[in-house]
């Protein structure tokens, strides 16, 4: 036979339960993320390491823009080649 105390108890325990479950499952949230962050690290050095492996003196010294003015020179003196080719025709 119920009374109220037990009732009590037992919707005390049914809480205590519920909040236990819900720190068990808040931890493993906060353990998956941890992994997570970790393999998301070693997989941004890994990437690091296979771009400097790749990467050298040579990329640092050039000069894209440089790159782009001689192009437009070598163009520029092109068509006036072809010009002259057909001012001599």
């Amino acid at each position: 036979d119920f009374n109220n105390y037990d009732m009590k108890i037992l919707c005390d325990l049914k809480l205590l339960s519920d909040i236990w479950y819900k720190r068990y499952l808040l931890s493993q949230t906060n353990e998956t993320d941890r992994r997570v962050s970790e393999i998301i690290d070693q997989e941004q050095e890994k990437e690091d390491q296979n771009q400097n492996k790749f990467h050298s003196a040579i990329d640092e010294d050039f000069d894209l823009d440089a790159y782009k003015e001689l192009f437009e020179i070598k163009e520029l003196q092109s068509n006036i080649s072809v010009q002259h080719k057909q001012d001599y025709l």
